[in-house]
């Protein structure tokens, strides 16, 4: 049997990044993991972080990532976090994509950057014609947290509105998010 180093190297990197990406998903998150793993041989560590790098990131997962999290009041803030990091990430690879925009404005909220999210929010609400329930939703909550009430009404309003249409109306996180919203700015 032939010993092959290099072989034996690239198998070790592939064994080693796949399952790194189920958890870390960001390329970016993947290499520093392999950058900072002093337990892994320089050679194993070269290959990995080259095969690392080929990946791409997807837009769509990374978003659908930070939805499942920042929809959700309640959870922990570094689990917001990442939503916003992940978010961040589809927003760079797509930045006029008003749902990725939605997705991160919704996760700056979370994490009561305010101003942030305002500034996210209106640009999503833009992009998608003013016809998305979340970025209504969050866009009044937002300017309730920032003591804009008139315009937190005005949102809210356009909100009940828009959960008129029977998409809305049957879709639970859009119910959700009214229901926060009419708590928090009340009726």
């Amino acid at each position: 049997m032939i010993h092959d180093p290099t072989l034996e190297a690239a198998v070790a990197a592939t064994q080693l990044v796949h399952p790194l990406f189920d958890r870390l998903v960001l390329v970016e998150d993947v290499v520093h993991r392999l950058q900072i793993n002093a337990s892994l041989r320089e050679d194993v560590r070269a290959v990995a972080i080259r095969l690392a790098s080929l990946h791409k990131d997807d837009p769509r997962q990374l978003n659908d990532l930070s939805w499942s999290v920042g929809k959700l009041p309640g959870e922990e803030p570094q689990a917001y976090e990442r939503a916003a990091r992940l978010a961040e990430a589809a927003c760079r690879i797509e930045p006029v994509n008003g749902f990725y925009l939605n997705t991160l404005g919704v996760a700056q909220y979370r994490l009561a950057e305010y101003e942030k999210a305002l500034a996210t929010l209106t640009r999503s609400d833009e992009l998608n014609g003013g016809k998305e329930s979340a970025d209504v939703a969050f866009l009044s909550m937002t300017n309730h947290r920032l003591g804009r009430i008139e315009a937190a009404r005005t949102a809210l309003a356009r909100l009940r509105e828009l959960m008129h249409d029977p998409d809305f109306s049957a879709d639970e996180d859009a119910q959700r998010f009214l229901s926060e919203a009419e708590a928090l700015i009340g009726n």
